[in-house]
């Protein structure tokens, strides 16, 4: 750490315990504060062995300056959020409780309960003491009962078809915001199937949110935290599953998204949904998701949404490798082949442009059942007009031999 930083770490402390009838200036200490532990991992482990982490807290529960409290909760959240050091320090029961306390007493400001909301996050997120002291001491109990009473309006609640919580900056939904991210991080990284357990009461009411059509701003948070309660979760599965859940994540997904990352959002909460249930698989073959996440794949060109696409692929293909191929080809063909004309036609560059009706995995299994699988994989993995389905069952059987072989001359 530099001295500069070190000499602005101890004039801004000094300013926090000495500035007690100066609200303003203890707030803009601990917002300056704030600012450096970000800028600067090493001033987290200064902040502590200095004693002015216990120092901000202490003023974070006793102040009486609303704007000084939230400044404070701001400013361990962040020293939290930086350094495993700070977190440890402030994950004791007393902090949970007085983070309970906040956020349940009706009269606290909406800022101080979604900072409030920030620091429970920052506390249990990558730690397991944190979940576990979120559940014993409430605040989850809490924060769950803020999530399901602060859910945003439907467009359909409103007679003019807008919803009052319409806008992102609104404090209620910044709050409800907030709640949703701490809660998925009371459940899972790590797993917390107790935590997971207890989250599975919301399942109801947020799925008929998304079926009566919540706004836009809220649909990413809502399919975080389902993914999170559901990750490896078979219980919470099968109750999503019995609310059709799938076949709606289907539908957000045909929906022509304009934020990439919402649509990888609600990709991954499908990913979650299927992974481990082959019955929530042919439910989604059924909603006719396959078809949708390809079509989606041609929307979204980031490697990381079609790396997540093609996974999804993977995990369903074979459970009816037929009609998914023909599905997939007589949907996609066309859209693929305008795309690509259109590029042709833009570009004035000629090239081979691949033509996924010649597919040979697909005509292998027409027409050609009788290739043994040296020829077949041959044939396929040198033909330019492979579809992108056989090419991923091609690249995931060609990767399993691979990991085979290095298991097999490990032991040799």
């Amino acid at each position: 750490m530099s001295s500069e930083a070190l000499s602005s770490l101890t004039v801004l402390l000094d300013c926090i315990k000495t500035q007690k009838d100066c609200p303003q200036a203890q707030k803009q200490a601990l917002v300056a504060l704030a600012h450096l532990c970000m800028e600067n991992g090493a001033a987290c482990e200064r902040l502590e062995e200095k004693g002015g982490l216990m120092s901000v807290l202490h003023l974070a529960v006793f102040t009486k300056n609303l704007e000084v409290q939230q400044a404070a909760l701001y400013t361990l959240s962040c020293a939290a959020q930086i350094n495993r050091g700070c977190q440890s320090k402030l994950c004791i029961p007393q902090v949970f409780s007085f983070l309970q306390s906040k956020l349940s007493d009706q009269l606290s400001a909406p800022e101080v309960k979604r900072t409030a909301a920030f620091l429970a996050n920052c506390l249990t997120s990558n730690n397991r003491e944190g979940q576990r002291l979120a559940r014993e001491r409430r605040c989850m109990v809490t924060m769950i009962q803020l999530f399901l009473s602060s859910l945003p309006l439907t467009y359909a609640t409103n007679p003019a078809g807008q919803s009052q919580l319409d806008s992102p900056q609104d404090q209620a939904f910044e709050l409800w915001t907030a709640v949703t991210n701490g809660l998925a991080a009371c459940v899972n990284n790590p797993q917390n199937e107790e935590n997971q357990f207890l989250c599975s009461g919301t399942f109801a009411p947020v799925v008929k949110l998304l079926n009566d059509g919540c706004i836009s701003p809220a649909v990413r948070p809502i399919c975080y935290y389902l993914g999170m309660v559901i990750s490896n979760n078979t219980r919470g599965l099968q109750e999503l599953h019995q609310l059709k859940a799938v076949p709606l994540m289907v539908q957000l997904l045909s929906l022509n998204l304009q934020d990439p990352q919402l649509q990888l959002q609600v990709l991954l909460t499908i990913l979650h949904l299927t992974e481990m249930n082959k019955d929530i698989q042919h439910q989604l073959i059924s909603a006719g998701g396959l078809s949708v996440v390809l079509h989606s794949m041609a929307r979204n060109q980031s490697a990381e949404y079609n790396k997540a696409a093609t996974y999804l692929l993977k995990t369903c293909v074979h459970l009816d490798e037929m009609s998914v191929c023909s599905l997939l080809i007589e949907e996609e063909i066309m859209s693929r082949k305008a795309a690509a004309a259109e590029h042709s036609e833009n570009t004035s560059v000629h090239t081979r442009n691949p033509d996924y009706s010649k597919c040979p995995g697909c005509s292998h299994q027409r027409h050609h059942p009788q290739l043994d699988s040296h020829t077949y994989n041959r044939v396929v993995h040198s033909s330019v007009h492979t579809c992108p389905l056989h090419r991923a069952i091609l690249d995931m059987e060609t990767d399993y031999v691979r990991r085979m072989k290095a298991r097999r001359d490990a032991h040799n």
